[in-house]
């Protein structure tokens, strides 16, 4: 699932380099953000952001990320997400 989400996000940064559209920055951002919140090594695409300038996906993606980190927050309140992430680091 995660491959699948990293070669829509290859494709829509391969179309952005034929149009240039905010639309695909968005695009490949978000999915790189679900990407990363999933299995953290889909942030090796972070240093490519950095070389290539591609600011808006690196914007969209950073936002989509945290996102994803307060989301649960709605199910299980401040105090539960804390919790849901301390759990995450733990062996």
């Amino acid at each position: 699932m995660i491959t699948l989400i990293l070669l829509l996000m290859t494709s829509l940064l391969l179309r952005k380099e034929e149009s240039g559209t905010l639309r695909s920055d968005l695009g490949a951002g978000v999915l790189w953000g679900i990407a990363t919140a999933f299995k953290p090594y889909a942030f090796i695409y972070f240093p490519y952001f950095l070389i290539k300038k591609k600011w808006r996906c690196l914007g969209f993606g950073i936002l989509s990320l945290g996102f994803a980190f307060v989301f649960p927050a709605l199910f299980y309140g401040w105090t539960g997400n804390l919790k849901v992430h301390e759990e995450w680091l733990s062996p």
